[in-house]
């Protein structure tokens, strides 16, 4: 039964995520979307903009997101007044200064998303008369010389490993003792000899010490993702945080310090409760060797309550109010993760959340089992056969309880990247992808111990817990290597979960790819004598502003064509070929702009652009693109 619910399983989530990587749904990250002037655009002699207002694909924090206009001597020419609108908190606009002459000239902006607080610099320019459009430019400073998505680095994943480390230890703690400890001590009550007090009241002391130490991690992590994110908001360096208001902006002025603020009452609150835990529901233990991991004199038989009450009705209610603390500690996670950013938030924002808590349950568990276990099982006498007992109730309480995590965690994880990613090459292609697949490698690895232990340690535990015998029963030689060698596979399965969850470290430091598309597309090339720049916004399935710039190869404004024809087909399968004609904008030569739905499919797409003109041939030229 067990081996049938593994494979529909694992069959469903190759399914779901095959089927579903068809669909981009989200923005990354603050990006691009349109602006005022247009990106690229030459316009009118004499006819400077008086401000400069860009659109984005997320809200913005007003604090920390700035636009600048530089000459083309890099000088700022615009009045440093940038801001976001609390109208439109998707925008920023700035003002310029008045009598600005002809010549190229250079946005940058800087965006911070209030979403999920990842930081984006880039730049665009625009000409004022004629020349050319100018090549991707640096800010005054010179911090700039094209699109800058640096959130993935060593501090990011490391912070990001730290908390996420913290979390599941924390919440696979506490399932561990309400979900797999208990309940195999007290289904072997009644088959093992009188240590069994000793080792519940061990299991429970380690564990409760591994979960302090989860606290102290949540703790650091949060204090290193504090000073992190406030130095990425405020571009300053830890120590230039403290000597102005820019760690109090972030805290009090954003949304993610904030939630950030919200998350640092619950690890307060949370190790007020693990103190009253470990003080309160853990008996004192006598001492044990720590060579040979077994009491250094027999023990006398306890005269204290029964396994079963070593932890009382008051204490399990306890550990329920740490399981809540640490899933809303969980929850604060995702409410600053990608699944924020998107569209879809009220969807991805609970699918994360239970994504990250199956996690922790089950890599968390591993954890436990790996660490609490061995010294609790020391206090039971070896030979008796009661080590086997237990562990064969251990390993299937786990099992349960993995079987559940492990099918939450892959159907929530197949439907984030069928969201997150545009398209299945994007696993190769795409540094979020390429963390992902690694991700994936790392998943395969453990559910192939998992699956060992499942199929093949359970049900030989099992067999010698029911029998008696010194050659193939509870308490044998055999048996006794069986113990080991699942001790060993528990600690590899285990550092593979330390591994999976660095991993996921920098995958949550990459932005989706699916954004890229999502800030449209800018095609430059040749055709004929002139240059032009076409720009697909957003470049996916439905509705698409096509904007085109000409300019003649001399830097001159195309003052006039006849007609401007753009004809699209799709190259992955026959679709018939799409006409739209480009209509000229009234004040800006060599502008022109349509709309339309002709972009059907995701996949690959040929433009062909056609310029008729007097007296001249048609000037033809094709470029290829993706649709997300």
């Amino acid at each position: 039964m067990k081996y049938i619910i593994l494979k529909i399983v694992s069959c469903f989530f190759l399914l779901l995520l095959m089927a579903n990587l068809a669909t981009a749904l989200v923005w990354a990250h603050a990006n691009y979307v349109r602006s005022d002037p247009p990106a690229n655009i030459n316009l009118p002699s004499g006819q400077p903009p008086g401000r400069i207002q860009v659109w984005f694909s997320e809200n913005l924090e007003p604090k920390f997101s700035e636009l600048q206009v530089l000459n083309n001597n890099r000088q700022r020419i615009d009045n440093n007044d940038s801001r976001v609108p609390n109208d439109t908190p998707q925008s920023m606009i700035v003002s310029l200064k008045p009598n600005l002459p002809d010549g190229p000239y250079t946005v940058i902006y800087k965006t911070t998303s209030a979403e999920d607080g990842h930081v984006i610099k880039n730049n665009f320019a625009f000409v004022v008369g004629v020349g050319a459009i100018p090549p991707p430019a640096t800010n005054a400073d010179n911090t700039i010389t094209d699109a800058v998505d640096d959130n993935f680095n060593f501090w990011s994943v490391a912070i990001r490993w730290l908390n996420y480390l913290g979390s599941a230890a924390l919440i696979g703690g506490i399932a561990w003792q309400l979900f797999i400890w208990q309940p195999a001590l007290r289904k072997v009550k009644d088959r093992i000899g009188s240590e069994q007090t000793e080792a519940g009241q061990e299991a429970t002391q380690r564990g409760n010490q591994l979960l302090q130490i989860a606290g102290g991690l949540l703790g650091l992590g949060w204090l290193a993702f504090l000073l992190y994110q406030a130095t990425r908001f405020g571009g300053q360096s830890p120590i230039g945080l403290f000597t102005s208001s820019a760690l109090l902006d972030f805290l009090f002025s954003t949304r993610f310090g904030l939630i950030w603020l919200a998350r640092l009452g619950l690890i307060v609150v949370l190790g007020l409760f693990l103190s009253y835990v470990n003080k309160r529901l853990v008996l004192p233990v006598p001492k044990f060797s720590r060579l040979n991991l077994v009491p250094e004199a027999e023990p006398p038989l306890p005269t204290s309550m029964p396994v079963s009450q070593v932890t009382t009705t008051n204490g399990n209610r306890a550990y329920w109010i740490l399981l809540l603390l640490g899933g809303l500690i969980l929850l604060t996670t995702s409410l600053t993760s990608h699944a924020a950013a998107s569209n879809l938030a009220w969807l991805l924002i609970p699918l994360d959340w239970l994504h990250l808590l199956s996690t922790g349950l089950w890599v968390g568990g591993l954890f436990y089992l790996a660490l609490a276990m061995p010294p609790a099982l020391a206090k039971l006498r070896p030979g008796t056969g009661d080590r086997t007992r237990i562990l064969a109730a251990l390993i299937s309480n786990f099992s349960y309880v993995g079987i559940i995590t492990v099918t939450l965690l892959l159907i929530s994880g197949a439907i984030q990247a069928a969201v997150h990613l545009g398209a299945v090459s994007d696993l190769f292609d795409t540094g979020y992808g390429l963390a992902l697949s690694v991700k994936l490698v790392a998943i395969a690895l453990m559910l192939g111990l998992a699956a060992y232990h499942l199929l093949k340690v359970s049900p030989q535990m099992n067999n010698f817990a029911r029998r008696k015998g010194e050659t193939n029963g509870a308490g044998s030689m055999a048996a006794g290597l069986l113990q080991i060698r699942f001790r060993r596979t528990v600690i590899i399965e285990a550092i593979l979960g330390v591994i999976l969850l660095g991993i996921v470290g920098g995958l949550t430091s990459f932005g989706p790819p699916a954004g890229n598309a999502a800030s449209g597309l800018n095609l430059r090339g040749q055709i004929a004598d002139l240059n032009y720049v076409l720009r697909v916004d957003p470049a996916q399935i439905g509705s698409n502003n096509f904007d085109l710039t000409l300019t003649q190869r001399d830097g001159q404004v195309l003052s006039k064509a006849n007609a401007v024809v753009l004809r699209l087909n799709m190259t992955d399968m026959e679709m018939g070929t799409q006409e739209l004609n480009l209509n000229p904008i009234p004040n800006s030569p060599g502008h022109y702009q349509a709309n339309g739905q002709i972009l059907s499919m995701s996949g690959n797409w040929r433009a062909e652009l056609i310029v008729r003109r007097d007296s001249k041939e048609d000037a033809i030229s094709q470029v290829g693109f993706k649709v997300r």
